[in-house]
Formats: C-alpha cells, structure tokens, sequence
C-alpha cells in the first residue's frame, strides 16, 4: 500500500512541481517559492528518510523568506512540511500522520508549530501523537505538557512584514538544535 504524501492543501497542492515570487500574505515579488511534487516547499522531493520532519503552520513554512534562511534550510536531510494559505491545525495533525504511517517515517525526530487559530483540538492531537519523539511549538499558549513550549519571539520580520523573518528563523534552528541534541 502507497502512502500519499502530498500536500492536502489546495492552495499549496496546485503548485506542485512550480516556482512563484508571490505565495501567501508574501506579495512582495522579493522571494522565490519552489514546490516539490509533492506540494510542500522544498527543492527537493521527499523519497528518503529525513534526519528531522517540521510540520506546522506558515512559520514553518517561511513566508517571505527566502528557501536558504528558513529554519528547515540549517539542516542536512530535513523535510518541510509547513503549510500556508488556507490550512488549519487538523490539517497540520494530518500531515503528520500520513507522514508517521509512511516509508519515509523512521522514529524520525519531528517538530510542530501549532498556530492559534482552531486550537480547540490541540490536546487530543497531541495526546495521540506523545508517544512520538516529537516537540511542540505554539504561537498561542502552550499545552503544559512534556515537549511542548511557547513558540520564540520574532527578532526581525520577513519582506512582508507579516512572518518572522531570517534572524529568527536562525534562532529558531538553533533551540531546535538543542532540544534534538538532548534526546
């Protein structure tokens, strides 16, 4: 059995094997969007095993960022599975179960960023994902359970001004880093 793991997304899903300049609250022309076929912003396809999965919202994502200053950009072997546009947090859970039922799932370390929109569902999403090596993110308040924390404050913004920008995205790579060191 073939697990699909196309974005589901239909405003992410469209743009499969493409590149924009303008993608989301992004309509500054300054950044270039790739989209790999499977729908998910990435120069690449997702046929291996990564060393670390991200999932979540348009922070993941990286809205008017470039693709080389995003967090998921820091790390060899890493998939982005990020969504933007029209998406919600049941959509960001089912991303990450398709991709926990799939070849390319290894006990692969994972991280989510949960936004605050629709979070009404976010203890039952992550009572059934706690038993996965996986640390939640959240731009709202944070569960108070193990592995999830308050996502970081934004030290610059994106082109857009509407998303956090390069520096944080470093920032951010670098606290990912040291919560999957301690594991």
């Amino acid at each position: 059995m073939s697990i699909d793991l196309t974005c589901h997304v239909p405003g992410m899903q469209q743009y499969r094997n493409q590149q924009l300049n303008q993608f989301g609250k992004d309509t500054t022309g300054q950044v270039q969007y790739t989209f790999n076929q499977q729908g998910f912003r990435s120069q690449v396809d997702y046929n291996t095993s990564p060393s670390v999965a991200f999932f979540g919202c348009s922070l993941v994502f990286g809205i008017g960022v470039s693709q080389d200053k995003i967090t998921t950009s820091y790390f060899a072997n890493c998939h982005n599975y990020g969504l933007a546009g029209q998406y919600d947090n049941h959509d960001t859970y089912q991303t990450i179960k398709r991709f926990t039922t799939s070849k390319l799932y290894c006990n692969t370390p994972m991280i989510v960023v949960w936004h605050r929109r629709d979070s009404e569902n976010l203890d039952q999403y992550y009572d059934d994902l706690k038993n996965l090596h996986m640390y939640h993110f959240f731009c709202g308040t944070p569960l108070p359970l193990h592995n999830c924390f308050a996502m970081i404050k934004h030290t610059d913004l994106d082109v857009s001004q509407t998303h956090m920008g390069p520096a944080s995205h470093r920032f951010f790579y670098k606290i990912t880093c040291a919560l999957l060191n301690q594991s």
